[in-house]
């Protein structure tokens, strides 16, 4: 079938066949796609992972749901930081002045100028449609001053989202 790096004729005719018998049945197949339940990306999500399944509950109580369209500004440079965006879908680029950062599935966005009530250092674009969970900022703040192991998660993933921020990655 395959000699010197060619097909024959007879080959390529079969193996284009099956090829075009198998992308059709990828086409006519019926996908059932699930929605992102916000409960469970948040359960996953290395930062709230320690909290109880019933704050999880208050959380989803407390937030809003938003969606950005591609190329929408979720977050502009120098504003000041009142809530907090937990990715459910969808990428994010953090725009720096002398880098850019992706984002994605279950990131917290500006977590550092939020914990330090500082302004946002970044603009935040939406790189593709981005679904949201848009958190009260007294939420957050009832949490982290009700559960230690809750703050220390956040403090250390804040950290380590400094120190990628500092390096450029």
């Amino acid at each position: 079938m395959f000699e010197d790096g060619y097909f024959d004729e007879g080959d390529y005719g079969t193996l284009r066949k099956e090829i075009d018998h198998g992308l059709v049945e990828v086409q006519i197949h019926d996908f059932k796609l699930e929605q992102v339940h916000f409960n469970e990306v948040l359960t996953e999500c290395p930062l709230f992972s320690v909290l109880p399944p019933q704050e999880i509950v208050n959380l989803r109580i407390k937030s809003t749901d938003r969606t950005f369209e591609k190329n929408t500004i979720i977050q502009t440079k120098g504003k000041e930081i009142k809530n907090v965006y937990f990715v459910v879908s969808g990428t994010v680029k953090e725009t720096f002045d002398d880098f850019s950062m992706i984002r994605g599935i279950s990131c917290v966005l500006n977590p550092f100028d939020f914990v330090y009530k500082e302004t946002s250092k970044c603009v935040i674009r939406a790189q593709t449609t981005t679904k949201v969970m848009q958190i009260q900022e007294k939420a957050i703040w009832e949490l982290l001053d009700k559960y230690p192991e809750f703050k220390k998660s956040w403090f250390k993933n804040t950290f380590l989202y400094s120190l990628r921020l500092s390096r450029g990655l």
